[in-house]
């Protein structure tokens, strides 16, 4: 969806179909408003807004972190790190989180990357004595800043919330009408509510694979 389709629902929320007071320009502040605070929403409520893999991070041996620089754009935070050893076609394997690394971590480094932790908006390894070449799944950010009409917003099922969310603050700070605003802002918790329910059953749908109850029982010999 474009911004101007939000915007339309806006304006035919205002009563203001051919936009005489609410036009595009006038409403994109609050638009950029109904994004920040739809950004807010689905970090707290666990949302990701998007899943993606990094490229190829080159860590180098005994590093220690992963600078700023060189995480990946809209970076919000990182689901798991994979490793191999640079310049080889290796297959990656998993890096073992940590909340935080433990301590004796500087005492037992290997040729390998054994651990990782993510605290003070960096990366941290237990380093290797290699060069490794390191992938981050990371959540990733695409709440825009919206300079124009035509920009795109690709945030599913967010329509509706958007739509009310801008007309809610366009009747306040705009209209001065804090009685249709505060209607306006209750429709929007409304709209999230759904948008909420739709992308948690779409969590729920993802298939885990568990181990049958007797194979346990088989392994130590009870059969």
């Amino acid at each position: 969806m474009t911004a101007t389709e939000v915007m339309d629902m806006s304006r035919s929320l205002l009563n203001d179909q051919i936009g005489a007071v609410f036009t595009d320009e006038v409403q994109i502040p609050y638009l950029n408003m109904a994004l920040r605070d739809l950004g807010t929403k689905l970090q707290l409520n666990d949302i990701p807004v998007s899943l993606e893999t990094s490229e190829v991070i080159e860590v180098d041996a005994d590093a220690t972190e992963i600078e700023a620089a060189d995480m990946p754009d809209g970076f919000i935070n990182a689901k798991q790190l994979w490793q191999r050893e640079t310049g080889t076609t290796n297959p990656f394997i998993e890096i073992k989180q940590f909340q935080f690394l433990p301590h004796w971590g500087a005492e037992d480094i290997t040729a390998y990357i054994s651990g990782w932790a993510y605290w003070g908006q960096l990366i941290h390894f237990i380093p290797s004595t290699t060069a490794m070449d390191v992938k981050i799944d990371f959540t990733k950010n695409i709440i825009v800043t919206i300079t124009d009409g035509e920009d795109d917003i690709e945030i599913n099922n967010s329509f509706q919330y958007l739509g009310f969310k801008t007309a809610a603050y366009c009747s306040f700070f705009i209209g001065e009408n804090p009685t249709r605003a505060e209607a306006l802002h209750g429709q929007a918790e409304v709209a999230f509510s759904e948008m909420l329910g739709i992308e948690t059953k779409g969590q729920q749908a993802i298939v885990t694979r568990r181990r049958p109850f007797r194979a346990g029982w088989k392994q130590r010999g009870y059969i």
